[in-house]
């Protein structure tokens, strides 16, 4: 396994955080679809939360709760968004879609 796999599994592995399955299931599907953006994106992860970065000051951080999770987009002075049903999911990538072209420049 490359070691990008291995990162990006770590970083799905804090769903299990979550106790409910439509959360959790939301929470793996932003953050592959994150690291589909266009150009290179990374991702790091502690024990607490996974952040993607990339170039232009993209930064989103995806922090898993008990029946939620919180996605803060930007680093200065972040927005962030509580996940809890698709609605929100759907708020929050296109959110980070924007941050992300704004980053480039777009």
């Amino acid at each position: 396994m490359r070691p990008v796999e291995g990162v990006l599994e770590r970083a799905l592995g804090l769903s299990e955080r979550i106790v409910g399955e439509e959360p959790r299931k939301l929470f793996r599907v932003l953050l592959e679809e994150i690291l589909r953006f266009p150009g290179p994106v990374s991702i790091e992860t502690t024990p607490f939360e996974a952040r993607c970065t990339g170039a232009g000051g993209f930064n989103v951080t995806v922090t898993p709760y008990r029946e939620l999770f919180l996605v803060s987009v930007g680093e200065e002075t972040p927005c962030t968004i509580r996940i809890q049903s698709e609605s929100d999911y759907y708020s929050a990538i296109d959110l980070s879609l924007q941050h992300f072209l704004e980053s480039r420049g777009g």
